[in-house]
C-alpha cells in the first residue's frame, strides 16, 4: 500500500437518475496491481445482486472503469457502467433482472462498491441511484377500474392535473 495515497473509490455522481452513466475511478493502488472491484444491489424482492471485475492498475495507480477493459470479471470489454448491468442474484434465477425497490416505497436504491487491491488496503463507496428526481412522484391512477402506478408531476398530486408517464398496473 501507499501510504501516502490509501486506496480511494472515486464517483463523479454519487447521487444520479437511475439511468445516468457515472464515472468510477479507483485511486492509491500500486502499479500494475491487480484490483477487484465489486458493486452489490438489493432488489424489490430483497434479493443481493452482485457483480465483480478485475483489472490491472495503470503506472499512476489508477483503474478507470470507464477506459480499463476488465482481466476477468462478470462482464468483458471496457465499459463505464458494466458492473452495474452484469450483476447477478446470489441465489435463484436472474430471467427477471434486478428490479429495483419501489419507487412508492423508497424513492433511490444504493449499489454498494467495494475495491479490493493485491497488495493495498481496500476501499469502498456507494451510490444512491435515484427513480424520482425533485418535482416528480409516484401517483395512482384509475383506468377502466384498474389502478395503475404512474410516475407523474407532483402537480398531478396537488390538483390532479398534469403530466404522467411509466404507468404500470397495480399488482402486473
Amino acid at each position: 500500500m501507499r501510504p501516502d495515497h490509501p486506496t480511494r473509490i472515486e464517483v463523479d455522481r454519487p447521487n444520479a437518475t437511475a439511468d445516468t452513466p457515472v464515472r468510477i475511478r479507483v485511486t492509491g493502488a500500486e502499479p500494475g496491481e491487480r484490483v477487484v472491484v465489486r458493486a452489490e444491489a438489493v432488489d424489490r424482492a430483497g434479493v443481493t445482486w452482485r457483480s465483480t471485475a478485475s483489472f490491472a492498475a495503470d503506472g499512476g495507480g489508477t483503474v478507470d472503469l470507464g477506459a480499463d477493459t476488465p482481466v476477468d470479471g462478470s462482464y468483458r470489454g471496457m465499459d463505464a457502467m458494466g458492473l452495474f448491468w452484469s450483476m447477478e442474484p446470489e441465489s435463484g434465477s436472474a430471467s427477471t433482472g434486478f428490479v429495483p425497490p419501489d419507487p412508492t416505497a423508497s424513492r433511490d436504491f444504493v449499489v454498494r462498491l467495494d475495491a479490493v487491491p493485491a497488495r493495498s488496503g481496500p476501499a469502498g463507496a456507494q451510490i444512491r441511484r435515484t427513480w424520482l428526481v425533485p418535482g416528480v412522484s409516484v401517483a395512482t391512477l384509475r383506468l377502466d377500474r384498474e389502478a395503475w402506478s404512474a410516475r407523474c408531476t407532483d402537480q398531478v398530486a396537488r390538483v390532479g392535473a398534469g403530466y404522467c408517464w411509466s404507468a404500470a398496473r397495480k399488482g402486473a
